[in-house]
């Protein structure tokens, strides 16, 4: 069930499904896994901006791994969203 208001959320794990609204499944956490995993290998979140920002980067998937993060780990962090 989506939320109601995507005030009180964190809005960097949230996919592209809930912040538009739309049906999803399970795999939203195989989403919020990928996020995660970036932040783990870069040390921020791949879609952090301003509120409006954050939710429009997140629908158009716009993120940017630095080139110091290895092809495997790019992969599987792009394949997972």
């Amino acid at each position: 069930m989506a939320p109601t208001t995507l005030e009180a959320c964190t809005l960097d794990y949230l996919p592209p499904e809930i912040v538009n609204y739309t049906s999803y499944n399970n795999k939203v956490d195989l989403w919020s896994l990928g996020v995660l995993m970036y932040e783990f290998l870069v040390g921020e979140a791949p879609f952090e901006d301003t509120q409006v920002l954050t939710c429009k980067r997140i629908v158009r998937c716009e993120m940017t791994v630095p080139s110091y993060v290895s092809p495997e780990a790019k992969d599987l962090s792009q394949k997972l969203r």
